[in-house]
């Protein structure tokens, strides 16, 4: 799986919740995130098919926003070896150049990097 990984992905030391933009329901929480993709963490198995659109709470407001909303395409899930949870591998689709720079900038930002466990590739 991290063979086939094109961006470095950022983890962060904090719970940030993703929702569901269409039910509004909790969809999994962020275990990493790059400009290409995500993974999520939850109780459920996420076997969505085709793209869901998500809504990402951001830990910090970045140039006044606080939150992203993307669609995006489940590529695997599986059973958490460790623990009852479940992981879920994103692909975004269709985000904007600002969507993207935010994403960045959140990656960059001294607030991420100081909650940020590691980096992983």
């Amino acid at each position: 799986m991290n063979d086939r990984r094109k961006h470095e992905r950022a983890r962060p030391g904090i719970r940030i919740n993703v929702f569901n933009l269409d039910t509004r329901q909790p969809f999994g929480n962020l275990v990493d995130i790059s400009t290409e993709g995500i993974m999520l963490i939850g109780d459920k198995n996420i076997t969505a098919t085709g793209p869901v659109h998500l809504r990402l709470e951001l830990p910090v407001s970045i140039n006044g926003v606080t939150e992203l909303t993307f669609e995006a395409c489940n590529l695997w899930s599986r059973k958490d070896d460790d623990s009852y949870y479940y992981r879920a591998g994103f692909q975004l689709k269709n985000v904007s150049d600002d969507i993207r720079k935010i994403i960045e900038m959140l990656i960059n930002s001294p607030e991420f990097l100081n909650l940020a466990n590691y980096i992983s590739r």
